[in-house]
């Protein structure tokens, strides 16, 4: 697991296909099983420091416990991709929260109001 801090995360817009939605389906029966998410979305994103865009799960969750969740995530990531690909897990600042809800649908959950 590595950390990274980006100065400005850019929401570019949902990310869905067909292994996309089965991630989604096991990531959300983890979620549920855990209670520890309270949304979660799988959104494109680019960061100000780079000029190219990433997958990343954004997370309103539990962060205190950001490393069990990012090691749960990861088990059902490599369980369905190649490890080639990786996913960027993003736990969302109300900010972050509000940009996310504006181009995506939570796959898991209901933001907070």
């Amino acid at each position: 697991m590595e950390t990274f801090n980006s100065q400005r995360i850019i929401i570019l817009g949902e990310q869905d296909g067909p292994h996309e939605r089965k991630l989604k389906g096991r990531l959300s029966e983890r979620f549920a099983a855990s209670g520890l998410v309270a949304a979660s979305y799988l959104v494109r994103v680019s960061y100000a420091e780079t000029h190219h865009s990433f997958v990343a799960l954004a997370l309103i969750a539990d962060y205190r416990r950001a490393k069990e969740i990012v090691e749960w995530v990861g088990e059902i990531f490599k369980s369905i991709f190649p490890a080639t690909d990786s996913l960027d897990t993003i736990f969302l600042t109300r900010s972050l929260a509000e940009d996310v809800a504006k181009v995506a649908t939570p796959f898991f959950g209901t933001p907070p109001e």
